[in-house]
């Protein structure tokens, strides 16, 4: 019982943190993130940045908002951090989560480095010389507007908690989730293109389970035979475009993992009607 008040809690303070209706909010973080995406996409077109580049520069962004994230909980008492109520792990415990989330990150881009891309030497040459990298890489820019919004949203985070109380909100710690997931969904080459394009597709087949539904005789009626041979055009048409993204090379790969970059942020974006729709559901599982 405890945990669930405490879940309410907490979703509860992200509905007030994100309200719906706050039109202020998903501006400033729908700016935020489209600005940082438009300076690396720039970079990109132009040749300033490689797309191994883009992978360095999520990176950053997911260890420093993780980073702001720990700092912020260590500046809030126990009975205002969203884990109150639940046993947090040992640092022991978590370690085969990390060293599994390490072993597939180090792997997977070694391997789209090495093989995908063969750009491996230039990235090599950035770990061993950071300092120098980030003196010349383009990444310092769109890192800049990144770190900008970041602090911005820790200062509103800090200054909304002090005012309202109750379970404190991080939105570094949910910017972080976005970016981690990116580096591990951008991971699989063409895997979100795939995935949005079997989405498109699902949705086809539910509103033509819908139309037959409106019409029972549908087929007697000359209608949903026509509609039907859009399922295997719209299916065709992604396998082509999986097929394109995979002979285009290093363009695929970008386009495939900016795909993944945009989507993970966009959850962001999705959290004020998460918490409207979870806090809903327990409520009423208390009744």
């Amino acid at each position: 019982m405890r945990q669930k008040l405490a879940s309410i809690a907490f979703w509860d303070a992200l509905r007030r943190r994100y309200p719906v209706a706050s039109h202020w909010e998903l501006v400033r973080q729908g700016s935020g993130v489209l600005a940082a995406n438009l300076l690396a996409a720039r970079a990109l077109v132009r040749g300033e940045m490689r797309p191994w580049e883009l992978v360095v520069l999520v990176a950053f962004e997911a260890i420093a908002y993780s980073l702001v994230a720990w700092i912020q909980l260590q500046f809030v008492p126990p009975t205002a951090r969203p884990e109150a109520e639940e046993k947090s792990l040992s640092l022991v415990a978590r370690l085969p989560a990390l060293a599994f989330g390490l072993f597939w990150l180090v792997c997977v881009y070694g391997l789209v480095f090495g093989f995908l891309l063969r750009d491996l030497g230039p990235f090599l040459a950035a770990v061993r010389e950071p300092l120098a990298y980030l003196e010349e890489s383009a990444i310092r820019w769109p890192l800049a507007v990144a770190i900008a919004g970041l602090l911005l949203d820790a200062i509103a985070d800090r200054r909304f908690w002090l005012h309202h109380g109750g379970t404190f909100v991080s939105t570094p710690a949910f910017t972080a989730m976005a970016r981690w997931l990116t580096l591990f969904l951008g991971g699989i080459p063409f895997f979100v293109p795939f995935a949005a394009g079997g989405w498109g597709v699902a949705q086809a087949a539910k509103a033509i389970e819908r139309i037959d539904r409106r019409h029972p005789l549908g087929p007697k009626r000359g209608r949903l035979p026509a509609v039907i041979l859009v399922l295997p055009v719209l299916g065709l048409g992604l396998m082509m475009l999986v097929g394109w993204l995979m002979q285009a090379g290093e363009l695929g790969w970008t386009i495939g993992y900016c795909s993944a970059k945009f989507a993970s942020e966009m959850l962001i974006l999705g959290v004020p009607l998460l918490a409207e729709r979870a806090s809903r559901e327990e409520r009423a599982e208390l009744g």
